[in-house]
């Protein structure tokens, strides 16, 4: 990655991450969605526990289009796992 983006510097370990976090953001997603997909969240912001008002299928529909329109720009292809 170094030599293809030209920095000076070795990227962060996590620059995924960054990019993706931002990505969401640039593209409406809320700070609830984005924290959740991210697994950023306190004591009592959980968005999958038992009395999260966090709707699944509303997540989903949100993340989605937004994760399938990056992963066609950027060219990438959701690949079957060894699991599956």
């Amino acid at each position: 990655m170094k030599s293809q983006l030209h920095w000076p510097d070795d990227p962060p370990l996590n620059i995924n991450r960054h990019f993706l976090h931002t990505h969401l953001k640039e593209n409406g997603c809320s700070s609830e969605i984005v924290d959740a997909f991210m697994g950023h969240w306190d004591a009592g912001q959980e968005p999958w526990a038992s009395y999260s008002t966090l709707c699944p299928q509303e997540y989903r529909n949100l993340l989605t289009p937004i994760i399938e329109r990056l992963m066609v720009r950027l060219g990438w292809k959701a690949l079957k796992g060894a699991a599956l």
